[in-house]
């Protein structure tokens, strides 16, 4: 049974994603976080989605928004640096990061961009309350 992305196997996930493929990079990197096929490990898959971020993944870049707003594997949450990265797939037309960038402006107390960000998402289809 193939994996996520057409690939059939970890191993040659890996293989591929070592040549620089962002697809596989960020496929590896949902791996990693999911758990179900590898151990779970947050550090592994912000790794893959890393690389494939910096040659511009949007999804990898969501992901990574992901790890610091809801502080998956590591210390603490950082809403800064989460909002920085959702932005690339916020203005992108991704409602979900415009939603999730709404959600850490309200844990930052600052209302009135939050309340910018969550009109956005919703004008973009995305649900007032996704969760």
């Amino acid at each position: 049974m193939p994996l996520s992305g057409g690939f059939m196997n970890i191993e040659y996930l890996k293989a591929v994603a070592e040549t620089g493929n962002l697809d596989a990079q960020y496929q590896l990197g949902c791996i990693y976080a999911d758990g179900e096929i590898v151990k779970r490990n947050y550090l592994e898959a912000m790794k893959w989605w890393g690389s494939s971020a910096i040659q511009g993944h949007i999804g990898s870049h969501f992901k990574l928004g992901e790890i610091y707003h809801f502080g998956l594997g590591i210390d603490s949450v950082d809403y800064e640096k989460a909002i920085k990265l959702y932005l690339i797939p916020a203005t992108n037309g991704m409602a979900q990061a415009c939603y999730n960038i709404g959600n850490c402006y309200t844990h930052l107390d600052d209302f009135y961009q939050a309340s910018i960000w969550y009109t956005v998402a919703y004008s973009l289809g995305g649900d007032s309350n996704p969760g």
